[in-house]
């Protein structure tokens, strides 16, 4: 039957998606599998549609745990230490897999050398522009296996699938993270000596917030979440300071009329970079998307940054949020 997968599903208000997701996974074509669902205080019907799959199938086991607002890290590891799998695949609840995901992961296993695997993405159904110029972006960037490699080999890639005994050896996550948990533990395999592979053939489709609205609100929380992760990285404070300067200037500009001509700057680069993707993405659906890489940028990043900061400052004063 092969190794034992143990798959770690953390789901907090998934009503929307959280039933194709499991369809997806209690359909695999790699059979010895168990499915842990951690409901994290949702506050919507995912509970009631996650306890409707434990009872149907054998294999899905529901745990129901209180909200303490900590981020996925103590849901993802409360799974976990629930389970005896030799091999643990976490998941989104909020993603579907494709029907032979695990059993083309799971054969990289076969190597010894190898710690973690992680699968190709793609955007789940994009309706807007938001999700399709994520689409173009991602089909790009995950096509590309060199970059993929270069990424993993940084530490900017997670590794889903892993082996137990290296998870237990290597400390676990680490709970005190409300975010990165996951890209943490990838660098203590790499540290180890262990390699990640990249198995393009296993498919997978994540779901993003789809609408401007949703989205700002959503990032604002990442910010938040990521704070305690990317505290010591200066290219992410880079980053959060570029996009946090645009706050000032278009506030200003509402007395200053010609500041701007400084926002107008500041989205050059935005540009070039939509532009270059525009031009890469000839053969694909959603390549004139490309083009509102701009926009997107900064629905994306300004709302992180901000959330960045606000969780910098409340790091500060002592009263953390997580």
């Amino acid at each position: 039957m092969g190794m034992k997968v143990s798959v770690i599903m953390a789901a907090r208000d998934e009503e929307l998606t959280i039933a194709r997701s499991i369809e997806s996974l209690v359909n695999q074509t790699y059979r010895n599998l168990e499915i842990i669902v951690v409901n994290d205080g949702s506050s919507d019907g995912t509970y009631d549609i996650a306890k409707e799959y434990s009872l149907k199938y054998d294999n899905v086991v529901l745990k129901n745990i209180k909200h303490l607002d900590k981020g996925c890290v103590r849901p993802r590891y409360i799974g976990i230490e629930s389970t005896d799998g030799e091999i643990i695949f976490v998941v989104d609840a909020d993603a579907i897999y494709a029907k032979d995901y695990v059993e083309k992961c799971v054969a990289c296993f076969e190597d010894k050398g190898v710690g973690g695997v992680i699968g190709k993405l793609r955007v789940w159904d994009p309706k807007t522009f938001i999700s399709k110029y994520r689409d173009v972006h991602y089909r790009l960037r995950f096509d590309d296996v060199k970059t993929i490699e270069k990424e993993i080999s940084e530490g900017r890639q997670a590794a889903w699938l892993f082996r137990r005994e290296d998870y237990v050896r290597l400390g676990k996550y680490d709970q005190s993270l409300a975010y990165g948990e996951d890209r943490d533990f990838a660098r203590k395999l790499l540290d180890s000596g262990m390699d990640i592979v990249y198995e393009p053939k296993a498919f997978w489709y994540h779901r993003w917030k789809e609408y401007v609205g949703e989205t700002v609100l959503n990032n604002f929380e990442m910010g938040e979440q990521n704070y305690g992760f990317n505290k010591g990285s200066k290219a992410v404070w880079l980053k959060v300071v570029y996009f946090l300067s645009v706050v000032p200037v278009f506030v200003l500009s509402f007395v200053y009329p010609y500041l701007l001509l400084l926002l107008l700057l500041h989205s050059v680069p935005l540009v070039f970079t939509g532009v270059k993707l525009f031009r890469r993405a000839g053969h694909l659906k959603y390549r004139y998307y490309a083009l509102l890489g701009p926009a997107v940028s900064y629905v994306y990043n300004v709302p992180y940054a901000l959330g960045f900061i606000f969780e910098f400052l409340r790091d500060m004063a002592g009263v953390s949020r997580f």
